[in-house]
């Protein structure tokens, strides 16, 4: 729906990947999607990797999403899978987190420091990095959930990254193909490359 999911799709192709953009908001299905269709769409694309774009709104906004991040939960889905900002936001949710505006408020092209544990996509990247968000939601913890937090902002401790402590799931609050954050092609590659 913007350029946020094209510059990813670009970003993709340029590490030499070839690159489908599933637009989940249009179309028939557009409220009807379901665990079958669901199935369906996978099988009839057979994605080596999945990712779950940003957009406007909350991740409900986005029945397509939603229903793969609780499919992927549920091990319906074999392919690795890196949830960005709303897609973040989409996991988080089906894992049992909160979704909650963001504390200190809208926060559009701004770097911010990060602390990481350099495992999973930020194992090659120094901590603290500077990701770049583009937010005004964002993911609370609630307790005992599969998917653990992985990166904070440094100043606000906000839930910049979750990991699923077995699968191939990942999410990002923050924008890696953003040009102000630093190193986010080497983490998209290191999603790619697993």
């Amino acid at each position: 729906l913007d350029s946020f999911s094209i510059n990813i799709a670009h970003a993709i192709a340029g590490l030499g990947h070839e690159v489908l953009v599933y637009k989940a908001r249009e179309g028939i299905l557009v409220n009807h999607w379901d665990s079958h269709a669901c199935q369906q769409l996978i099988s009839r694309f057979q994605p080596s990797h999945i990712i779950l774009g940003p957009g406007p709104g909350v991740p409900s906004d986005s029945p397509l999403t939603m229903e793969l991040a609780n499919a992927a939960l549920q091990q319906e889905i074999n392919a690795p899978i890196l949830g960005i900002c709303l897609g973040h936001q989409a996991l988080g949710i089906a894992a049992g987190m909160e979704l909650i505006r963001s504390p200190n408020g809208p926060v559009h092209g701004a770097p911010r420091s990060c602390k990481h544990q350099k495992t999973g996509i930020f194992s090659t990247l120094e901590s603290p990095t500077s990701f770049t968000r583009y937010n005004s939601l964002s993911i609370a913890s609630t307790g005992e959930s599969p998917l653990a937090v992985t990166a904070h902002e440094t100043d606000t401790k906000a839930i910049m990254a979750i990991q699923h402590t077995e699968l191939q799931i990942h999410g990002v609050q923050f924008h890696p193909e953003s040009i102000l954050t630093e190193h986010g092609h080497k983490l998209l590659e290191n999603f790619i490359k697993g």
